[in-house]
Parts: structure tokens; C-alpha cells; sequence
């Protein structure tokens, strides 16, 4: 409640009150004032607080709201305090998301009660306007949720609520997995509640895992595929290549400290993950736990059995091991046998629901896998082995329900996980095969490579580019080349954030790509002073003028980027997005680089204008040159179901960001699940 004069405008504290809240409001358990409030709204959020409060002094409920920058100055008036974001379809990975949110946690006033908002699925934006295009929607995987939550847990988050925008018991595409997933992470939760709920979170250890060796690529089987064929394997045998690599910073336990013992939750935080997972599992899990008493056992925890683990004290702390993991994982130390009893009797209750709503979620999950895959192998794109992945995991899930009717609870939530296993390597590989072929290898490069649910479009749209010809050969960007400074004062737009102790500027920089002239973004300590430690604010940002696009039009990005200096004090990095795809879809530079191109195609979906921003988000320096707006029409309509993919033939050089784009040709090896 607030009050307010005629039209809606709050009134100040000096002129009014509210009066005392009455029994009617005894079921409210606390007040919420907002989601991603701004730092300039302190004054005016602090003078609700202190209505509120005046008015309910009989109960006097918590306050509390979810805001964006100013932590500390928040965190006096609102001991709870929400800070949120969503890493997923971006970016901005699950492991830089729970650093951020340590980030914000540590700017937030000691003893604060943090806690944030999970996302479970996309904003309403997204999927209006993919509707309004008649695009598949994006579709939140349900381990997302998963790793999400996990990461906020991990980063000392105290309280989780779960972010919707439709019913929980809606029929869309994911609708019933997000619900299942949501009480199976409750039911996980309700089990881990007194160490969460009083914890501390001490440190983040990294651990190792047990992963099958990609071995050598067999060049006799390459030089019998075709060029598709063998882009497909060389993809392929390279993920898992980066799996392995990318698994010795992936693999992280966050170390959480009570009165009851430690608690440490590992979690697999793999790279590109916030897209689609992968199947993200391995044998033998070792973890070497810093500051355990001699005299406390390890015991893994679950919904369906708690067992007791053997340990080693070690160099660095007592070493566990866990014979097979997935994604993530709960291991109690304690000394106390009735802590654990206590435990034993609480996952009695749950045992019996979390195994069948496991098996219900993966039955749901293989549904909507088999319908996309079907609609693939129609575009010409099948995995050859796409058959028999779905058919093991179709197994798995009938193994579940099985064990499920004959009370064996444990056996059928490890099935129902396996299962998923299974439906997340056929997802990845589709994923991998796509992504593969995009001339930066990044999924934000295409605007159906952000989830496993849109890569039907995707293709269908490969198949248009192959049908494009450039509309007259133009590029649309005016001054794109940084060589004339008067034509930039046109339509450039250019904005700066005072940021107390940090100078920034955007220039025209005599050190370009090729030409005089680049565009540099820089920012750096002002003389003689201290730059804040956490720089919420974008110092510089630099937008091109608007270009007309058409709906169902293809736009293809081109330009050249150099990191002079890497970003420092802020974990986005320097940005670059366009207004289709907007900041979720933004390419992200936070390491030193010499100049590399990017290139990206956007989709219109509706007639409006198309611009691209540039920003630096912390200190540091980038450049930008040589960049293009090129429109592409094409020959004839969207791509029907049956056509595939071809590689046309464009004017000039257009057509380069096909090169990436030959059609699939069918896999000849299928992974095997590591919980096999």
C-alpha cells in the first residue's frame, strides 16, 4: 500500500501517512516494494520504507525489494535484500552469474539477508515477438533452472523465489518440465533448509572429475565423408575436446558453514551451459574440502538415500569422492549422528514424490525432444543416432517408472537422471552442430541458436540466407568506417555516465583496422583518484543511427573489434548488441585481444528501426571499425517444410558467413552417458 495524491503520485512522508495497518492484513508475511529498483530511487523508496513501517508497528513485518545498484546504501534500509538477474540465452555464463552475484553480496551491508529472483523461463517480450513471427518459442531447459539455482545458492543467496510470467500450470513447450523441476529443487531445498537458511558461505574449492578421453580424430573416416559430414565430426570431436579442457575451471564447490556443519554443493558450471546443457555427468568426482575436524564424517545427500562417504585427510583439507555425479550434487560434513538421523527421516518423506515427479519431468522432457527432432530430421538436419539416444532414454525413463511401482525410490530418480543424460547429449550435439558452423562460434550470432527449442528456425533461416542476394550491395551504416567525423555528427549518438573517480571518453583513435580512424571507447581512474571497486554504470556508450529494416528481412552484422585493455571492475565486459535481439543478446569482450571480426544476422520480425550500441561497462579500452549494416533480401519465401539448406551464391563477398553453413550430413558415433 502507498499513499498517493489524485493521479497516482506518492505522496511525500511530511504530508502524509498511512494509517495503521488492521487484523485484515495478518496473513501478509512481509512487504515487497519493487523489482529492479535503481539506484535513483533511493530517496523515494527510503520515504515508502518509512510509511510502511509507521503503519505497521503492531506486526512490524519485514520489507524488502530487489534492486539494481547501491547495494550497501539499500542494504541499511532493507536487512532482506533481493539482487537478480538472468544469465540465461545470453552470454554472461552461470559461473560469471554466481561471481556477480558474490559480487553484489559483497557490496551489500555484512549481516544482509540476500536473496534473488530465479528466472524460469524468458521474458514476455521474446516470445511475442518470436510468436508474432511465427517463430518457435524459447523454451528454458529444466536443468537450467537447476544450475541457476544451485549458482545463486552457492554465491550465499539466503532466500530463492522463482520468477514467472505465466501460469505454473500453463501447456506451452517446457510449461510441464519448469513445474516438475520447481518441486523436485523445492523438495531439495526443504531437505537443505537448516544449512542454507544459517549458513555462511566460506570459500569455492574446485574439484576434479572422471571424463572419457576424446581421443585422436580418425582422418581415414574423415576423408570418406562429405564436407558437411566432416564439419559435423571435426565439431563434434572438438566439444568434447573443450569439455574436458574447459572442465578443470568448470568443476567448482561452493562451501557453505553453520553451527551444523559444512555443507558443500559441487557444481558443474560448464561453459556456453546457459544455452543448452550438455550432458554435463562423469565418474569419480573428487573433493578436497578445506577446514573439516578430524572427528566429521561425509555423507552425500539426496531426496531418495543419504550415504555415508569415505574420506582422507589429505594436504589442503579431507578428500571425498563421489562414484558418479550429476550436474550437481550435496555432501553434508557433520559429527553429529542425529543431524543426520534428522536428515534420514525428512527424505523419508520426500523419497516416494521426488521419484516420481524425476521420472514424470524426464517422460515430459523426451516428449518435446523427440517432436523437435522430428521436425529436424524433416529439414534435413537428423542426428543419425538420434534414434537410438532417445530410444536408451526411453528405456531409462519405463527402468524409473518400474522401480518407482516397486518402491525401489533411489534406483528410480537415478534412472529418470540418466534418461535426461541421454536427452541433453542429443541436445548439445544438435546445438554444437549449429553453433559450430557460425564464423564466431557463438550462439548469440543467430537468433534461433540461443536454446535447443528454435533450431528449427534456425535452419529454415540458413535456408533463406542461401537463397539472399545482397539489396543493391549497400551497407547501411553511414560513417561505419570511422574515417569522416562529420558525417558521424549525424544520427551518432553518444552517452557518458559520471562515475565518481573514472574518466571516459569516446574518440575517433588514429590506430584502426585499416583507414586513419577507429572508433575507441576508454575508461580509466580519473588523476589522482580512486575509481569505485564495483562500477555499476556503463561509463561510455556509443549508438549507431537508426537503419529501416523489414519485417522478415535478414540483417548481417559485420565489423572488427580490438581489446587494448581488459575490462576490470565490472564482470559484463565491454558490449556490443543490436535493438532486434537487444542487451540479452550482446557479443561480450572482457579479455586483451588483438583486432578479430565478428559477424552476427539478426531477423527482423516486424518493419522498425535497427541500430547497434556499443558500451564499456568498467574500466578498460576497445576499439570498433570497419562495421556494416548489410541487408539481405531473398529470392523467394520462407523456407518450406522438406527444403534444405543450400549455400547460395551472393555478389562480392557477401556470403562469407555461409561458408559456415554447408548441410549436416549425419553423425556415425553416438556418446555414451557416463552414468552407463
Amino acid at each position: 500500500p502507498r499513499p498517493t495524491a489524485a493521479g497516482g503520485v506518492p505522496l511525500d512522508p511530511s504530508v502524509a501517512q498511512m494509517a495503521p495497518f488492521g487484523p485484515g492484513t495478518s496473513p501478509i508475511l512481509l512487504w515487497y516494494l519493487g523489482t529492479e529498483i535503481p539506484a535513483k530511487a533511493k530517496k523515494e523508496v527510503s520515504q515508502w520504507d518509512e510509511q510502511i513501517r509507521n503503519a505497521d508497528q503492531q506486526w512490524q513485518r519485514p520489507v524488502t525489494a530487489d534492486v539494481v545498484g547501491m547495494e550497501r546504501a539499500y542494504s541499511r534500509s532493507f536487512p532482506m535484500l533481493s539482487v537478480s538477474r538472468s544469465p540465461l540465452h545470453t552470454s554472461f555464463g552461470l559461473k560469471n552469474y554466481r561471481d556477480w552475484l558474490i559480487e553484489r553480496r559483497m557490496q551489500a551491508y555484512p549481516g544482509t539477508l540476500l536473496w534473488t529472483w530465479v528466472s524460469t523461463e524468458p521474458s514476455p517480450a521474446i516470445n511475442e515477438q518470436r510468436q508474432a513471427a511465427g517463430w518457435s518459442p524459447v523454451v528454458v531447459e529444466p536443468e537450467l533452472i537447476r544450475l541457476e539455482l544451485y549458482a545463486a545458492l552457492g554465491a550465499g543467496c539466503r532466500g530463492i523465489g522463482y520468477w514467472t510470467h505465466t501460469p505454473l500450470d500453463g501447456t506451452g513447450p517446457g510449461a510441464v518440465e519448469r513445474k516438475l523441476m520447481l518441486a523436485l529443487l523445492n523438495m531439495e531445498l526443504e531437505l537443505f533448509e537448516p544449512w542454507l537458511a544459517t549458513g555462511a558461505p566460506a570459500s569455492q574449492t574446485p574439484f576434479k572429475a572422471q571424463l572419457p578421453s576424446p581421443g585422436k580424430l580418425n582422418l581415414d573416416g574423415l576423408a570418406q565423408d562429405n564436407e558437411a559430414q566432416r564439419k559435423a565430426r571435426i565439431n563434434a570431436h572438438k566439444s568434447k575436446q573443450d569439455v574436458v579442457e574447459q572442465s578443470k575451471r568448470d568443476l567448482e564447490a561452493a562451501i557453505i558453514k553453520t553451527d551444523y556443519g559444512l555443507l558443500v554443493l559441487p557444481t558443474w558450471f560448464s561453459d556456453d551451459a546457459q544455452f543448452v546443457p550438455g550432458q554435463m555427468a562423469a565418474n569419480n568426482a573428487t573433493l578436497v574440502v578445506p577446514g573439516v575436524g578430524d572427528a566429521y564424517r561425509a555423507w552425500e545427500i539426496s531426496t531418495t538415500r543419504i550415504s555415508c562417504l569415505d574420506s582422507t585427510r589429505v594436504a589442503g583439507g579431507k578428500q571425498v569422492k563421489l562414484k558418479k555425479f550429476d550436474m550437481t550434487a550435496a555432501i553434508l560434513f557433520t559429527d553429529d549422528e542425529t543431524v543426520v538421523e534428522r536428515l534420514r527421516l525428512k527424505m523419508n518423506t520426500l523419497a516416494e514424490a521426488s521419484a516420481r515427479v524425476s521420472f514424470e519431468l524426464a517422460r515430459a522432457k523426451l516428449d518435446r525432444v523427440t517432436e523437435i527432432d522430428r521436425r529436424l530430421h524433416e529439414l534435413g538436419q537428423g542426428h543419425r543416432n538420434a534414434g537410438n539416444l532417445l530410444a536408451e532414454a526411453k528405456q531409462k525413463i519405463k527402468n524409473a517408472e518400474a522401480n518407482w511401482q516397486q518402491q525401489r525410490f533411489h534406483e528410480s530418480r537415478k534412472e529418470s537422471a540418466d534418461g535426461m543424460q541421454f536427452l541433453r547429449i542429443l541436445q548439445h550435439d544438435y546445438w554444437i552442430d549449429a553453433v559450430g558452423r557460425l564464423k564466431n562460434h557463438a550462439a548469440v550470432s543467430s537468433p534461433h541458436t540461443l536454446c535447443f527449442q528454435t533450431l528449427p528456425d534456425h535452419w529454415e533461416m540458413v535456408g533463406r540466407l542461401g537463397r539472399a542476394t545482397h539489396a543493391g550491395g549497400r551497407n547501411l551504416l553511414r560513417s561505419g568506417d570511422f574515417e569522416d567525423f562529420e558525417t558521424m555528427k549525424v544520427g551518432w549518438k553518444h552517452e557518458q555516465v559520471e562515475v565518481p573517480g573514472v574518466r571516459a571518453v569516446a574518440e575517433l583513435y588514429p590506430q584502426p583496422h585499416k583507414g586513419t580512424y577507429c572508433l575507441r571507447l576508454i575508461a580509466t581512474a580519473a588523476t589522482g583518484q580512486d575509481p569505485p571497486l564495483v562500477i555499476n554504470d556503463r561509463p561510455v556508450t556509443v549508438t549507431t543511427p537508426p537503419v529501416t529494416v523489414y519485417k522478415g528481412q535478414l540483417v548481417r552484422v559485420i565489423g572488427w573489434v580490438k581489446v587494448a585493455a581488459p575490462s576490470l571492475r565490472n564482470l559484463e565486459g565491454a558490449i556490443l548488441y543490436d535493438s532486434l535481439g537487444g542487451p540479452a543478446t550482446a557479443l561480450r569482450w572482457r579479455s586483451k585481444c588483438d583486432w578479430q571480426q565478428f559477424d552476427f544476422v539478426r531477423e527482423a520480425a516486424a518493419t522498425g528501426e535497427f541500430t547497434l550500441t556499443m558500451a564499456l561497462t568498467g574500466l578498460g579500452e576497445i576499439c570498433f571499425d570497419d562495421m556494416q549494416i548489410i541487408p539481405l533480401d531473398t529470392q523467394s519465401g520462407p523456407q518450406t517444410t522438406g527444403d534444405k539448406p543450400t549455400a547460395g551464391a551472393g555478389r562480392g563477398g557477401a556470403f562469407d558467413f555461409l561458408k559456415k553453413f554447408p548441410r549436416l550430413g549425419p553423425k556415425t558415433e553416438a556418446p555414451k552417458a557416463e552414468q552407463e
